[in-house]
């Protein structure tokens, strides 16, 4: 941020901080202000006419809310939101329902979600996107694009499947818990659920914070006082949160609900390698988790995310038929 000239007076780039900052929290304030009287039924603050109920008739047909004088889309706002409450709703949702109807011990569970954090949230994520943005700079070239995200997709399902193993050789026997189709789907879902609600969802909070805050800004203008910082990438992502469209969250949702099956499958198959001895269970499930990797986003980007997802949708088909086939030769004898 460079210098700010005021009246012949250089005021402090640590003051224009501050300055920059407490508009920031204003924004934020009013944003979330402004989001709560619009579930409130409030549908307009207009500069010209102040709180009359109901928003400008132009303003209405183009699916915006204008408060404050922010355009916002409604549509947007909607899919945001309804994207959370599946996104936090859905996996705890199913786990409950599993709980209750089979009585799986919450301590699977939690193990589950303790060898999701200790081998991806805290180390190998981080990690990962360090090693794509240092490393994945070289690959200038489809090709080599293609084999450098076919290489971290392996790289990430070895470490995960990698965590599940170790939580069945030493948590397992902690809490004297058996290799069970039972116990197998609950630490699957501890798994996948600590995915969504706490990464994905999380993600997905700050995306709507950003597009909340963003909407109130002049986006030239705060590029303009980044100065040097600044870059063209920076202005066109700006922009592109800004002209967030209802089908993102609402994608984003629907890959959090297809990501649930697998997760409970490649836990159900390393599993296995436990139970039978046989390192090949072990291979199966990275081997699936690294194709899903890397099948679904090369879809996106070749054909589009609607076409990628399309066929997510028949890889969790496929999941769902491998949690219920080692169901159905499972030991544990429960129908």
């Amino acid at each position: 941020m460079g210098t700010i000239i005021a009246q012949g007076d250089r005021v402090s780039i640590a003051h224009a901080e501050k300055r920059v900052s407490a508009r920031t929290l204003r924004s934020i304030v009013f944003s979330c202000l402004s989001v709560a009287y619009w579930f409130h039924g409030l549908t307009c603050h207009s500069k010209r006419g102040g709180y009359n109920g109901c928003a400008p008739r132009h303003e209405r047909r183009h699916g915006y809310l204008a408060t404050w004088g922010v355009r916002l889309r409604a549509s947007s706002v909607i899919a945001f939101v309804i994207s959370l409450l599946v996104q936090v709703g859905y996996p705890l949702a199913v786990t409950l329902y599993y709980r209750r109807r089979t009585r799986a011990p919450w301590a699977v569970f939690a193990y589950g979600a303790l060898i999701f954090a200790a081998f991806q949230l805290l180390t190998w994520l981080p990690l990962s996107v360090y090693l794509d943005a240092v490393i994945g700079s070289y690959f200038s070239t489809e090709i080599r694009a293609f084999i450098w995200m076919w290489a971290l997709a392996l790289m990430t399902s070895l470490v995960e499947e990698s965590g599940r193993w170790w939580g069945y050789k030493y948590l397992f026997p902690r809490g004297a818990h058996r290799f069970t189709w039972r116990n197998g789907v609950m630490y699957g879902l501890g798994h996948g659920s600590l995915e969504t609600v706490l990464l994905l969802a999380g993600l997905t909070f700050i995306y709507f914070a950003a597009y909340l805050v963003l909407s109130r800004l002049d986006l030239n203008l705060l590029t303009r006082s980044l100065g040097a910082d600044a870059s063209p990438a920076m202005g066109e992502t700006l922009r592109s949160i800004v002209n967030t469209s209802w089908e993102q969250p609402i994608l984003v949702a629907l890959e959090r609900v297809l990501a649930l099956p697998h997760q409970v499958a490649w836990s159900l198959l390393v599993m296995e390698s436990m139970v039978y001895r046989q390192k090949r269970w072990f291979g199966f499930a990275v081997l699936y988790h690294s194709s899903v990797a890397v099948i679904v986003p090369g879809l996106a980007r070749l054909l589009g995310l609607a076409a990628a997802e399309g066929v997510n949708a028949a890889l969790a088909l496929f999941s769902l038929w491998i949690i219920f086939r080692l169901r159905a030769v499972s030991h544990e004898g429960e129908s």
